[in-house]
């Protein structure tokens, strides 16, 4: 068993409520894609608030937990630090990528993604391993999405591979793409995040 919580000050998105399933199927049916099943899902509580009474017109900041299908009943046999290192090598990585890289990277392709975004593409731009703790991978992606009401945005992505209880769980965390030095605050509360979780397994 695993245990999860939701991120500090961010709430349960909750299939039941009548705004909720849009935003969960629209996840559910990107997770099938990849032979992932959608588990939970939050946001930030004000913004959900906001959302729900139509104050908002959609969610910008929310994030959800998802595990891949062939890993459900797998159990990791080593350590943390060893399932970190192995993640790292299978995405073909030769070390932590620092932030203030990614920042730069993302400057020079953001009009590409902006401009395919106009075109209606559903399109991302994966920008490579962006952090690690003492039992996750991060990495970071620039995507055009369409809304849970059909127009589309930018949005800037974290997601997270995270050994629980030799458990293997994806994370994912999301904010409206405004400019590239959005992703340095998204990987600190993606990790704030990790820390909970650890905290509670």
């Amino acid at each position: 068993m695993v245990s999860i919580v939701a991120p500090d000050n961010w709430c349960t998105l909750e299939p039941g409520r009548v705004t909720h399933p849009r935003v969960v199927g629209m996840v559910r049916e990107i997770m099938e894609r990849t032979d992932q099943t959608f588990v939970v899902g939050y946001a930030d509580c004000g913004e959900l608030d906001r959302w729900q009474t139509a104050g908002q017109r959609n969610l910008e900041n929310y994030g959800f937990v998802a595990y891949h299908n062939g890993l459900r009943k797998f159990v990791y046999p080593g350590t943390d630090a060893a399932f970190v290192l192995e993640m790292r090598k299978s995405m073909e990585n030769v070390g932590q990528k620092y932030v203030d890289d990614l920042v730069d990277r993302a400057r020079e392709v953001v009009e590409d993604i902006q401009r395919l975004a106009k075109l209606g593409k559903l399109t991302y731009l994966d920008l490579g391993i962006v952090g690690e703790d003492e039992s996750s991978l991060y990495g970071a992606r620039l995507v055009a999405v369409p809304t849970e009401l059909g127009d589309r945005k930018l949005l800037a992505i974290s997601y997270a591979a995270t050994l629980l209880r030799k458990k293997v769980m994806n994370t994912y965390v999301y904010t409206r793409y405004d400019d590239a030095q959005v992703f340095p605050q998204l990987l600190k509360e993606h990790k704030s995040w990790m820390a909970r979780l650890r905290a509670v397994n």
